[in-house]
């Protein structure tokens, strides 16, 4: 008889479990704004509207108004895209990171004990949780860089909504991205090590694009986009297709979620967020370790100095790198890579 492993994905009932689950869904958000009370939610509204305003205006303090003279306006129009494309393949190999151990979703402990587990189709369960995370997540970056081209035209020619319009369409971009391609790991389409090493490929490119002992980095091109006041150029528009192809393909493929992974990171955000409301800052840090699944490797990757390994600065460092094992091993070979 087959055995079924609590990671494998249920048989999916025809019909009646998506829409018994739907009918849930629904009720549970009725009952849960039932119980919102609506001058605490209008408060938190104001104080965060409050200090995204308070925020603006110390960056925009902090940039100033005064116009960039034309030497300057063309090194930012040459050199801008690299560290633009630069950040952008950064955010996507923490994305990568954070989707081989679980994320980015972060369902609620019902939704991984009893929808995870029950016999319906996981990625069409896991659908409506996917379009909200990525529906923020384009919010959310829409809003940060088009306040980012909004600061840029205080120095930059051109007027305020040329900037704030394709800045704004790139941080959306850049999120939906992100978040498709950790959808795709958390997914398990393929080993966990072939996107993060991907990603980790595509910062080295980026990297050397910004020194400039490269070729232009793909991620470049992207990031063109920010810069299209100064001059527009359609090959940034690839970053749309993949801003549109990789969630769409997540979307469909999350169904691969490990329901192990799920329920570590439900517990560890749940008490995360406890930690945050009361303040403490030692759980939050441990816990986001623990989030981050920071642990040492019982192997090194390659031999570190002695005098390094004494040095307490260093201790981050060589966590990463795996120069001090997790048990002591009296033969130096045992801990050779």
């Amino acid at each position: 008889m087959a055995v079924t492993r609590p990671s494998d994905p249920m048989p999916a009932a025809p019909g009646v479990g998506i829409a018994a689950l739907g009918d849930m869904r629904a009720e549970r958000r009725r009952r849960r704004l039932g119980d919102v009370e609506w001058g605490d939610l209008a408060y938190r509204v104001y104080v965060t509207g409050l200090a995204c305003l308070t925020v603006g205006l110390v960056l925009s303090g902090a940039v100033g108004d005064e116009a960039l003279d034309a030497g300057a306006v063309e090194s930012v129009r040459l050199e801008g895209p690299a560290w633009v494309g630069l950040g952008l393949a950064v955010v996507v190999l923490l994305a990568v990171r954070s989707g081989s151990r679980g994320g980015p979703l972060a369902l609620e402990a019902a939704e991984v004990h009893h929808v995870l587990l029950a016999p319906v189709d996981r990625s069409r369960a896991l659908r409506a949780p996917v379009v909200s995370a990525l529906s923020r997540g384009g919010a959310i970056g829409a809003a940060t860089l088009g306040l980012a081209g909004s600061l840029m035209s205080q120095r930059l020619p051109g007027d305020a909504m040329p900037w704030m319009g394709p800045a704004a369409l790139f941080g959306a971009a850049m999120a939906l991205t992100a978040l498709g391609a950790a959808l795709l790991t958390a997914a398990r389409v393929v080993p966990s090590w072939v996107p993060v090493m991907a990603a980790s490929a595509l910062v080295l490119w980026s990297v050397a694009d910004v020194a400039g002992r490269g070729p232009t980095a793909p991620a470049t091109y992207a990031g063109r986009m920010v810069f299209w006041p100064l001059h527009e150029d359609g090959a940034s528009l690839g970053l749309l297709a993949l801003a549109i192809a990789l969630p769409v393909a997540g979307a469909l493929r999350i169904g691969g979620l490990a329901v192990e992974q799920a329920r570590r990171r439900t517990d560890l955000v749940g008490q995360l967020r406890f930690a945050v409301t009361q303040q403490d800052m030692r759980s939050v840090v441990l816990l986001r370790r623990q989030l981050a699944s920071e642990r040492a490797r019982r192997r090194r990757w390659f031999p570190v100095p002695r005098v390094l390994r004494r040095w307490d600065d260093f201790a981050t460092w060589r966590r990463g790198v795996g120069a001090i094992c997790t048990r002591p091993c009296a033969p130096a070979a045992s801990c050779s890579a």
